[in-house]
């Protein structure tokens, strides 16, 4: 197979580069480095027997967009301004990436004559909903610009699937963690941050009372999601699949974890309670278990030791 990836050399597009070229499939990274590592645009790091090009490119320039696109089966978009703060602070420019840019991916897609495009959306398109586990058909309820941006994407999916029969598929993700995630990333989570508090001999911050939970999801599984999105033999037109573990944990049940990767000597500090802060996150994940096959292959405590093995073997990227 031959796939495109927007936003290659971001966490979670490099992963997904690697598990293509070791599938043998050819794979065409596309990224401008606005939030990706310029390490992840060397062909050279990566094993496999796929063969594996980088281009400098933004998506929203869909004309050099579709000449990149021609002869591919496949586009995985996972290219964003993927930050919460930074859409409420600069919601044009973050519109531009996350609105147009899917749009400019949909359309040269459409053009080049792409089979399907697999999107990358995000569970905080449902807002603070109080339904648990949440399924994909919970109401949108954005409560930042990026996930009213990430709804409307998954939205244009859709249409396009409609209006133009392009196949296409989005994927929300719940709170991916896993190796080559840095705590500043667009997509960090708390866990990166108390790993790269724990090995800098820092003291984690804690929001509120630590009793907030989330479903984390580890990197494998997101990356698992995506190549069964791409090989699905059935039509796949618009659809919503949540990704997750199907479970929640504490973030005080993850703190408790990175310490003991760190001989107990891992020391915490308190915070206000962040305004807006969800409770809880759960997805019901029955629906890409049941039409994708998917089921996650890393549990909550197997995630965190091979996080924890990444991070204390010097981060290497």
């Amino acid at each position: 197979m031959k796939v495109a990836i927007t936003g290659s050399a971001g966490f979670i597009g490099s992963n997904l580069v690697e598990a293509c070229l070791l599938k043998g499939w050819d794979v065409i990274g596309i990224d401008n480095l606005s939030t990706g590592f310029l390490e992840m645009t060397n062909a050279n790091r990566f094993g496999g027997s796929g063969k594996y090009q980088w281009c400098d490119l933004d998506v929203n320039d869909t004309s050099e967009l579709y000449h990149a696109f021609l002869g591919y089966d496949v586009v995985f978009h996972l290219a964003a301004l993927a930050r919460v703060p930074f859409s409420i602070d600069h919601p044009l420019e973050a519109n531009m990436a996350n609105i147009t840019g899917t749009l400019s991916v949909l359309e040269a897609a459409r053009t080049a004559g792409v089979k399907r495009v697999v999107f990358s959306c995000s569970s905080s398109i449902f807002g603070g909903s109080n339904i648990f586990p949440t399924p994909e058909d919970t109401e949108h309820a954005p409560l930042s610009p990026y996930a009213l941006q990430k709804s409307a994407g998954a939205t244009y999916c859709k249409l396009y699937s409609e209006l133009h029969g392009l196949e296409t598929v989005s994927l929300t993700y719940y709170n991916v963690y896993g190796k080559y995630q840095r705590a500043n990333s667009a997509y960090a989570t708390v866990i990166p941050a108390f790993f790269e508090a724990a090995s800098e001999g820092k003291s984690c911050r804690i929001d509120g009372d630590g009793g907030q939970s989330r479903d984390f999801c580890h990197v494998d599984n997101v990356v698992q999601a995506n190549i069964l999105a791409a090989e699905h033999g059935g039509k796949l037109m618009g659809e919503l699949f949540n990704v997750a573990n199907g479970e929640t944990h504490s973030v005080r049940e993850v703190f408790d974890s990175i310490k003991s990767y760190y001989g107990g000597n891992v020391k915490s500090y308190g915070a206000p309670a962040r305004l807006g802060d969800p409770r809880k996150s759960l997805a019901d994940i029955s629906k890409a278990v049941k039409v994708l096959g998917y089921k996650p292959k890393v549990g909550f405590k197997e995630g965190l030791k091979k996080t924890a093995d990444w991070w204390q073997g010097g981060c290497k990227i």
